[in-house]
């Protein structure tokens, strides 16, 4: 290969960025890795003055055809970061453009950045790619951005053949966070216990209606596993579940009025005193409800009215009369 003339390459860049002859530019740059570092240097100072539309695009196939040359100069991937913060509307552009190949550092200012104006273009990418890896980073993107126009494209990824897509698309529709992505999240459950564990992982963080309601209805569930990690984290909320706890009283299923009572008492708070006495003077016929309900009324601050728990005391099962007591005693 002749000998390169360095001088000639400056001339040459700066004539191009003069013309807007960005291919030109780019035959230049593509023999960077060739020169020293002071026309390296030289040639990315000369390209950083440029206008941002002109520039971008350039330190982009820079970076992402010479990866090795961007390690060394790290000037370049800063450069190019910089442009993209300073001019917003030339990262979406940049990820409209088709000539870009490569368009992963502009995804990911945009996630950095939260941009909103950005969805619409992340969303369009995603129709445009089959890369498992593209695919992953945009939907993590789309989250971190948070834009709740993004939903309806992230719910059609939680049902992907890919599993870690759906893992992606769970937690990007936790960061969004929007009543909607709840929603979606939840008739997301029921096929993969895993997944489902993950999905009320997310609905204890949110704790929106739509979350507490979720989590409240795990503790209907037939996996043990299930209902154990939605009384935990109805405990760990508090106070904040407990009118939805409430609210369950009114059940006749036995099996969740007893986990009910089980949190309630767990939890606490003094709300709860009023619904339970009035749960216990309907009489459940299931012992173990009454039981629940005197354990749990031990567990809260009966600062008066310990007398009416009397009629506990008298119960036709021994637990029963014990738990009343110990209500009492409190």
């Amino acid at each position: 290969m002749a000998e390169l003339n360095e001088e000639h390459m400056i001339e040459e860049i700066q004539a191009n960025i003069k013309t807007g002859d960005s291919l030109k530019a780019r035959l230049v740059l593509d023999h960077l890795s060739s020169v020293d570092k002071t026309t390296q240097n030289r040639l990315l100072y000369e390209l950083a003055r440029a206008d941002a539309e002109f520039t971008i695009p350039l330190l982009n196939h820079v970076l992402t055809t010479f990866p090795d040359l961007a390690m060394e100069l790290p000037v370049i991937r800063e450069t190019l970061i910089s442009h993209l913060i300073a001019y917003p509307e030339l990262l979406i552009d940049g990820l409209r453009n088709p000539v870009i190949l490569d368009k992963t550092v502009m995804i990911e200012t945009a996630g950095e950045l939260k941009l909103d104006e950005a969805t619409p273009a992340l969303i369009e990418l995603l129709g445009e790619t089959d890369d498992n890896d593209i695919l992953k980073l945009i939907i993590e993107t789309l989250g971190l951005i948070g834009d709740p126009q993004s939903v309806n494209t992230l719910t059609d990824y939680l049902y992907a053949a890919d599993r870690e897509l759906i893992i992606t698309s769970i937690h990007a529709l936790g960061q969004v966070g929007t009543p909607t992505a709840m929603h979606r999240l939840a008739e997301r459950m029921g096929t993969d216990n895993e997944l489902d564990l993950l999905i009320l992982g997310i609905f204890a963080d949110v704790q929106d209606q739509v979350s507490l309601e979720k989590l409240n209805d795990t503790l209907r569930s037939h996996h043990a596993h299930m209902r154990i990690y939605a009384k935990d984290e109805l405990i760990r909320i508090g106070v904040k579940s407990v009118p939805v706890l409430i609210e369950n009283l009114k059940e006749t299923d036995d099996d969740f009025l007893v986990h009910t009572l089980n949190v309630l008492g767990d939890i606490g708070d003094e709300s709860a005193i009023m619904p339970i006495h009035n749960r216990l003077d309907s009489v459940p016929k299931n012992a173990n409800v009454r039981f629940a309900a005197y354990e749990a009324l031990a567990l809260l601050p009966l600062r008066k009215g310990a007398y009416t728990l009397a009629a506990g005391l008298t119960d036709k099962e021994d637990h029963v009369c014990v738990a009343a007591a110990r209500a009492i005693d409190r």
